[in-house]
């Protein structure tokens, strides 16, 4: 009797610290796969879409495709802004009446300024 008043003490400590160093272990994995991951570094494309006189189209919906997908509109003024992960993207124009589609890179950490001239 004497023998099991002694060793249960050791059992749930070591069950305690089996836990503990399980939990720890967990952590540090979580820990380096975050930091082992790339960051992501976002850039900026900006200005305006033009008609084919040069004249800004206002209210033109742009979908980006590429890395990821975006989507915004023009401005009163046809301007726009967009911050993205940098890549190669497929840029679809649309209004009510016309659709047009053209390429486009958007850098890494950098603000682009870039005009789109549609043939509408």
């Amino acid at each position: 009797m004497e023998l099991t008043r002694y060793f249960l003490p050791i059992t749930v400590t070591t069950r305690l610290y089996a836990g503990t160093v399980r939990r720890m272990l967990l952590l540090l994995v979580a820990c380096l796969s975050i930091s082992l991951s790339p960051p992501v570094f976002a850039g900026t494309l900006q200005g305006l879409v033009l008609n084919s006189q040069g004249l800004p189209l206002a209210h033109v919906r742009i979908d980006f495709s590429g890395p990821t997908q975006y989507t915004t509109v023009t401005d009163t003024k046809g301007q726009y802004r967009i911050t993205a992960p940098g890549g190669s993207y497929r840029v679809r124009f649309s209004n009510p009446q016309r659709r047009q589609e053209q390429q486009v890179v958007i850098s890494d950490s950098a603000v682009v300024l870039h005009n789109f001239q549609l043939n509408w």
